[in-house]
């Protein structure tokens, strides 16, 4: 292959991958940002990368000692970066809110740091500006000098953790920040099992090399649908899909064995609407 051919093959091919890459991450970013910082989704990543990596070594070769050298290799990762992870990663199950976004950290060291609390062991009530025990400083040593405390404190403000007194002082009255509704949580967690399973499954038919064994992966759209009709459309298609939801779970249970029966496993089907969205 010419020199110039192989540039321009490899050129393609990275284009792809990294569209690939944005067309996924996008919007579960889009769903995220807010709710946690971009630290906090980088270190998780990071983790996730080198325990894939980790049993993509074994399960290509079970025998096989794995080095940092390969995790290296695997993650684009540095030697030293893996062994503190090793060493001091942490598993999303122990993660806490003060963990995961900026206002809940600020919370969390307003309640807990004794420079921050009276004598009775409450929050103080804290100057806005200033040195010593101020919200500013507060801010400052919590999450650095990158966000301002005006940014925070209006943040705040707005999901009634705090409370401003007299325009110079400011109040916790709630030491629990919600990044998230309940109703959101619900949302998030069913959509982000959702989401998973879809990307299993194309993880499957991208490693399946007999066509037989792929696992369905459909879908269908129209790009010339009037915004007028969505909503008609929308019925329309429910109505269709609830009765294949009804009939598909009819067979399941049909399916369906005693809970100690031997060699089980999980099968199922999702459906969903989707539009394209464009990012300005």
């Amino acid at each position: 292959m010419p020199a110039k051919n192989a540039v321009k093959q490899g050129v393609d091919q990275g284009a792809r991958l990294a569209s690939a890459v944005e067309r996924v991450m996008r919007p579960f970013i889009r769903l995220i940002v807010g709710r946690v910082s971009c630290g906090f989704l980088v270190q998780q990543v990071k983790r996730i990368y080198i325990e894939e990596a980790r049993a993509s070594i074994r399960k290509n070769d079970p025998d096989a000692r794995v080095t940092k050298s390969k995790l290296a290799m695997l993650t684009g990762l540095d030697t030293r970066t893996i062994s503190n992870f090793e060493e001091f990663a942490q598993p999303p199950e122990s993660a806490r809110i003060g963990d995961l976004c900026a206002e809940a950290a600020v919370l969390d060291a307003w309640n807990s740091d004794a420079k921050y609390r009276d004598g009775n062991e409450q929050p103080k009530i804290l100057p806005i500006l200033g040195k010593g025990s101020s919200f500013q400083t507060l801010v400052s040593s919590t999450i650095g000098r990158n966000v301002t405390c005006q940014t925070v404190l209006e943040k705040l403000e707005q999901s009634r953790n705090v409370e401003i007194i007299d325009q110079n002082l400011v109040k916790l009255v709630n030491p629990f920040y919600q990044a998230i509704k309940e109703s959101e949580g619900v949302l998030i967690e069913y959509g982000s099992l959702s989401t998973s399973r879809l990307l299993d499954t194309i993880n499957h038919n991208f490693h399946s090399e007999l066509k037989d064994s792929r696992r369905l992966q459909q879908d269908r759209l129209s790009r010339r649908i009037k915004k007028s009709d969505v909503k008609k459309l929308e019925n329309e298609i429910r109505e269709m899909t609830d009765a294949q939801i009804l009939a598909i779970e009819n067979i399941l249970i049909r399916y369906e064995q005693p809970e100690n029966c031997p060699d089980m496993t999980t099968f199922g089907i999702g459906w969903f609407f989707f539009s394209e969205v464009q990012v300005s």
